[in-house]
């Protein structure tokens, strides 16, 4: 599933990496989406509107308000799903694939989503944790910058805006793709259409 070769190319350098048909991208799919939404509980899950991440009305349980967020992704925010690596056998397998090969780091798998190209996204921002980025459906315009911020700075999140950035590399990710982000590269993503990725 996990090409450890590529791996080991990545952890020698910790810079950005692009792979063409690096991954199988059917592992994951909408209807494993459905299966996750139907459950009668929800939780960690974020919402992605015009202004950033926007909150979920919560039970004193932690419980998340499943039709909140229903109706904030039928209004073009996209989803964020954190923890993700419960939702079939084979996200549990990918899971322990990266364990093994980072076994002294905490591994954490997140599901982004949105239904149409209009969906919502992050501005241009850097992310304390290396992120690999695995398209899963659809497409996405990803623009990555020169610009890295340092530990303290993407512990703190330390943000630009984004016409101080300069951009280094452009690309469409397409089923299969994957981009490597070092810790503290600024980047954004803008959706192309309905999508599924997983970082």
């Amino acid at each position: 599933m996990l090409n450890k070769d590529i791996v080991e190319i990545i952890k020698a350098d910790d810079k950005f990496y692009h792979f063409n048909h690096a991954f199988d991208p059917y592992y994951i799919n909408w209807v494993d989406v459905a299966r996750f939404f139907m459950y009668d509980f929800i939780s960690n899950v974020e919402l992605i509107g015009p202004k950033g991440k926007i909150n979920i009305p919560t039970s004193k349980d932690g419980v998340q308000d499943k039709s909140f967020v229903i109706n904030k992704l039928n209004e073009n925010h996209s989803f964020v799903i954190s923890n993700f690596k419960n939702i079939n056998n084979q996200t549990l397998q990918l899971h322990d694939e990266f364990c093994n090969c980072y076994a002294n780091n905490t591994v954490d798998f997140h599901l982004y989503g949105g239904l149409t190209e209009s969906s919502h996204a992050f501005p241009a921002h850097n992310d304390l944790a290396s992120n690999y980025i695995i398209q899963l459906d659809g497409e996405c315009e990803w623009t990555i910058y020169q610009e890295q911020a340092t530990y303290d700075e993407a512990l703190n999140y330390k943000t630009q805006p984004e016409n101080e950035l300069n951009v280094s590399y452009e690309t469409i990710l397409k089923p299969g793709d994957m981009l490597y982000l070092p810790s503290g590269k600024y980047h954004k993503c803008k959706p192309l259409g309905k999508r599924l990725s997983l970082s």
